[in-house]
């Protein structure tokens, strides 16, 4: 079975609205977003270079699963171990397209 890939949301990235927020699938990321501290350069005029405070938005693992399996109920999420340490594991994660 073919099956082509589909951005979330019909290419709108989590935080971007099609309709009241939502992506147009009844599933809005917004409600799960969080705002991370963030240190931007900024290039003054004197040529110095100062570093402001900022803010980023970060939609976390679990909202962003759920989203893709309300939007994709049929497709799937592979997860594989790369290389198991005593207290770490490093996982690839995809989305096979059969």
């Amino acid at each position: 079975m073919n099956r082509k890939a589909k951005s979330a949301g019909g290419g709108n990235k989590p935080g971007t609205s099609r309709k009241n927020g939502s992506n147009g699938y009844g599933c809005d990321p917004n409600k799960y977003m969080l705002k991370l501290p963030k240190d931007k350069k900024v290039q003054l005029a004197n040529g110095r270079v100062r570093r402001q405070k900022t803010e980023t938005g970060y939609l976390p693992v679990a909202p962003r699963v759920a989203w893709f399996r309300k939007e994709h109920p049929d497709w799937g999420i592979v997860t594989k171990a790369v290389h198991l340490a005593n207290n770490a594991v490093i996982t690839m994660v995809g989305c096979p397209l059969c």
